[in-house]
């Protein structure tokens, strides 16, 4: 009986706990709250971590990364700055380089970090969008720069416990332009302002530099394996970020200083710049690329919490390896990283450290010889898992085995599964308004072609551009672009995107293809063609009334419109009325007679005859008469407006060829 209620208490006990871990799971997914914090620093918060926005003018958009509730079942970090900006952000900066020139982002300061840049106006000053996002926007004379700040799952916690920390760029200049850009953050773990910086199997704590082709997915920092305070972590790679070209590790003294270059020592440790701390930092590097006038550029990196699932024991083993991998292309791999510390007092000999794949992936040396351990000592080793068999056959998870031995203790194991993730699938939809012939014209023109996007993948496609290619006879109308930059889609979303087209005179047919070029990471590029019928326009003559002022209510104007007769020289036209309702008063030459301030000679025209109206007249030479004319003004004395009507009988249009032109003849009923 006693045992039995030990049995129900331990389930109650594991039902509440499990309850209260879906409800943290599910709040840290809905629940975000926004507010403005004694300093009036704009705050962006979840369940773990918040955003710190500066408000004031001095260093306005700046901005600071912190925990709030932390990790999950870890009481340590708490209220904790990652990246440092205490009472309100100023020491972590973003450098915009526009032809050669350094410019800061957000409003000018007196504080050292970033003081001899250039600065902008801010026209956007940080605000939250959607209770998801917190947006500031500067221009640099021309050049808009979009500072957005949001949350995104971890890589290796699948929470939100991470920032997307992305800039948008746009040349609204008329001519292209160099442009570059910079990311400096002061990080911080806690209390510690120095902590070393963990790369793949390396662990930095002097000033190093790393380019792109050695970058890893992320890195991280904390201060103890068995029991770290903080762990940080920043993420390069994943398909919706962008990777830098360079990433400096040094200390942050030295990139407080410098605004693009700075004084970078290799293999100096991280003591702060004039001062006698040290204090680490990271700067993260885009190359300047050319802009065009009107061409746009986002980049994106990430930064937040760790994840890092440890079994202690004499050897303690931590793995910090993503929660999910995202299989979008075959040369896809990913790390399984794994930290291993000798907690014991004595010399821990030969350690070894094997891992164990299922058959549908793969890694280099499975097995490997790690020597003698000291105490305390702490080493990691990483592995790249790829792919051994088509992507599209890969199981949705993957568990792993790590076994740790020495030659004179007890091993230690460690297990974990990690979600696998399928590539994005694009699947997109185009229509455009229906094009008629209408009045010797194509209605509507313009016209709008949209096209509908949907990622029915597992995986989001970033970097997303779109450029509609056009046959000869269609342009784009007005203001609106070729080229259209969608950025990110996420799996299930949805994006419309329209571009505002235009006929020009000459072109007509069913079935004229019209491109649309899809391009996104990885040199991806998708084409979709869209067949559009042009109706063809004839030459078309018909009539258009004119609202007569009130005080002659009586009379009507009423004007023979002509399009598409540029090649018409001469004309016959006759035409009939009701006689009882109206009465030709008068035949004014219309504008096609006008040239200069004068008019071409107009003959005389016959009235005389009630119900009915001939006009015979040779036209002058004009151009552009393929959009319209009006070659005639006729002013009527009505009885009944609602019972106007005029129509055409047997009338004759002349080319410069001397043959007779087949004309559209419009009736007014």
């Amino acid at each position: 009986m006693f045992l039995r209620k030990k049995y129900l208490d331990a389930i109650i006990l594991f039902v509440f706990l499990f309850a209260i871990f879906i409800n943290i799971n599910i709040q840290a997914e809905t629940d975000h709250i926004v507010r403005e914090d004694q300093y009036g620093n704009l705050r962006l918060e979840n369940d773990y971590i918040a955003i710190v926005v500066n408000q004031d003018q001095n260093s306005q958009g700046r901005f600071a990364v912190e925990t709030t509730g932390g990790a999950p079942l870890k009481d340590e970090d708490e209220n904790m700055p990652l990246i440092y900006g205490r009472p309100q952000p100023w020491p972590s900066y973003t450098t915009i380089r526009i032809d050669g020139e350094n410019y800061v982002f957000g409003g000018s300061t007196e504080r050292r970090a970033g003081r001899d840049g250039i600065y902008g106006e801010v026209i956007t000053p940080p605000r939250v969008v959607d209770n998801e996002k917190i947006i500031t926007r500067t221009d640099f004379e021309g050049i808009i720069v979009e500072q957005v700040l949001s949350f995104e799952k971890g890589v290796t916690t699948g929470l939100e416990d991470s920032v997307r920390i992305e800039y948008n760029i746009e040349n609204n200049r008329s001519t292209e332009h160099n442009v570059g850009i910079r990311i400096m953050l002061d990080t911080m773990l806690g209390e510690n302002d120095g902590a070393p910086f963990r790369v793949r199997e390396e662990i930095i704590d002097t000033d190093t530099t790393i380019t792109t082709a050695d970058l890893p997915q992320y890195w991280q920092a904390f201060d103890s394996i068995a029991s770290p305070t903080v762990i940080s972590q920043g993420t390069f790679e994943k398909p919706e970020l962008t990777l830098p070209d360079e990433v400096y590790f040094s200390d942050w003294g030295s990139l407080a200083d410098g605004v693009w270059d700075f004084n970078f020592n290799p293999g100096q440790e991280f003591w702060r710049a004039g001062e006698y701390e040290i204090d680490s930092a990271m700067a993260m590097y885009w190359n300047p690329q050319t802009l065009a006038p009107g061409e746009e550029v986002s980049y994106a990196t990430e930064y937040g919490l760790g994840g890092v699932e440890v079994v202690p024991g004499l050897i303690s083993l931590a793995d910090s390896s993503p929660a999910e991998a995202v299989f979008d292309r075959p040369e896809y791999t990913f790390p399984i990283i794994i930290y291993i510390e000798n907690d014991s007092d004595i010399v821990l000999q030969d350690v070894t450290l094997d891992l164990s794949l299922p058959d549908s992936f793969y890694a280099e040396d499975l097995s490997r010889q790690l020597g003698d351990f000291e105490p305390g000592e702490v080493n990691q080793v990483v592995w790249d898992v790829g792919a051994a068999i088509s992507i599209d056959e890969l199981p949705g998870e993957m568990e792993f085995n790590v076994v740790a031995d020495a030659a004179n203790t007890d091993p230690n194991e460690l297990s974990r599964a990690v979600n696998i993730i399928g590539p994005p699938e694009i699947q997109s939809h185009i229509e455009s308004e229906a094009l008629q012939a209408d009045h010797g014209i194509i209605e509507p023109n313009p016209f709008r072609l949209n096209l509908e996007l949907y990622n029915t993948g597992g995986s989001t496609f970033e970097n997303m551009s779109l450029n509609v290619d056009l046959p000869p006879g269609i342009q784009i109308s007005g203001k609106d672009r070729t080229s259209k930059y969608v950025g990110e889609l996420r799996p299930e979303e949805q994006v419309d995107v329209s571009w505002r087209l235009e006929v020009i005179a000459g072109l007509f047919g069913e079935n004229i293809p019209i491109s649309i070029n899809l391009k996104g990471h990885d040199d991806y590029t998708q084409y979709e063609i869209y067949e559009i019928d042009i109706p063809e326009i004839s030459p078309t003559v018909y009539f258009e009334q004119k609202r007569a002022p009130e005080s002659s209510s009586s009379y009507q104007v009423i004007d023979i419109m002509a399009r598409n007769i540029e090649n018409v020289e001469e004309i016959d036209l006759n035409l009939s009325y009701d006689p009882d309702n109206m009465k030709a008063i008068r035949v004014l030459p219309g504008s096609i007679f006008v040239q200069g301030r004068g008019l071409v000679l107009w003959d005389e025209v016959n009235l005389y005859t009630p119900g009915s109206m001939r006009i015979i007249q040779t036209l002058p030479q004009m151009e552009n008469l393929s959009t319209y004319a009006v070659l005639a003004s006729i002013i009527f004395r009505v009885e009944k407006e609602e019972e106007i009507s005029l129509n055409w009988r047997e009338s004759i249009f002349i080319d410069d060829s001397g043959d007779e032109l087949k004309v559209n003849l419009l009736d007014l009923n």
